[in-house]
């Protein structure tokens, strides 16, 4: 669509796929993302096509997703601003609503944490209100099912590992390791921070590729030899094509993506939900493996 024959007094800067116009005179309008009929001098248009004009308030929303993508924060704080974002699209009360939704389809919820299913209703929410095509609007979205994933390899993985180990004589040697001194560091009590999927990730392969790290580090050769043996289905977790295989397809084709400029769509959320909560997801998988064994 060719630009308006209205006056256009003012361009402003672009800020990624938005360009923001200032008119001689107010234009009435329908913002493609939220719908509504607006009038405005100032308007907004997406990826500079004019059928895609955005009112005030969906820019402030877009923008400041754009400026987290773009910004120069490492990626797990960006994750963290996304999910900020996130929290704040939906209320309780349309989480809860959303909750009842998915229960309705799978008893298989029900396995899943309170912090998990929250997590995982408020994409959904979010996801039903977006438009199919291709905008920032996705990515917290996205985040939001990367995080119920994260958050319950935590509290199935991670917390009870920290749990088993609370009695160990932690090295220092496996404290400071490069690759898995920040969970021998969280499960010895010294870091309260909960680790980020990419750093569980960094555990689980040196514990599946590394013989003699394995052998000489009390933190994986009595703590987590030890927990595993607990678990009598652990072997998805210490497969190389098992846990470690999913959270890096989960940060490397959604979770990542979603935290730089890369503008994402409905295909991938629905890839997203289905690596996650399809029929064989990885949580599932997760769940399955981390039972422990009734004594």
């Amino acid at each position: 669509m060719s630009t308006p024959l209205e006056k256009i007094t003012k361009q402003y800067p672009k800020c990624g796929p938005l360009s923001q116009f200032r008119f001689d005179k107010s234009i009435s309008f329908n913002c493609f993302r939220c719908g509504q009929t607006k009038t405005a001098k100032l308007i907004t248009i997406y990826n500079d096509d004019w059928k895609k004009r955005i009112c005030n308030g969906c820019y402030g929303y877009l923008l400041s997703i754009y400026d987290i993508k773009a910004g120069q924060l490492e990626i797990d704080d960006k994750i963290e601003k996304l999910i900020e974002v996130l929290i704040k699209h939906v209320d309780e009360n349309q989480i809860k609503e959303q909750l009842a939704r998915i229960k309705l389809k799978s008893n298989k919820v029900n396995f899943l944490t309170s912090t998990t299913m929250k997590f995982f209703a408020t994409s959904e929410y979010v996801a039903q209100t977006l438009t199919k095509e291709t905008n920032l609007d996705w990515s917290p979205a996205i985040i939001g099912l990367c995080k119920a994933f994260e958050l319950e390899l935590i509290e199935r993985f991670i917390n009870p590992l920290k749990e088993f180990c609370k009695d160990l004589d932690f090295q220092e040697d496996d404290i400071i390791d490069k690759d898995f001194g920040k969970i021998a560091s969280y499960c010895s009590g010294k870091t309260i921070k909960s680790p980020e999927l990419g750093v569980v990730n960094h555990f689980l392969t040196t514990a599946i590729n590394s013989k003699d790290r394995f052998s000489k580090s009390t933190f994986l050769n009595v703590g987590l030899k030890g927990f595993l043996n607990k678990l009598p289905n652990h072997n998805w977790i210490i497969d190389k094509d098992g846990l470690s295989d999913g959270i890096v397809t989960l940060t490397s084709n959604y979770r990542n993506k979603a935290a730089h400029t890369d503008e994402l769509n409905e295909n991938d959320y629905l890839k997203c939900k289905n690596l996650v909560f399809g029929e064989k997801g990885i949580i599932w998988e997760l769940i399955i493996s981390s039972e422990r064994r009734n004594i």
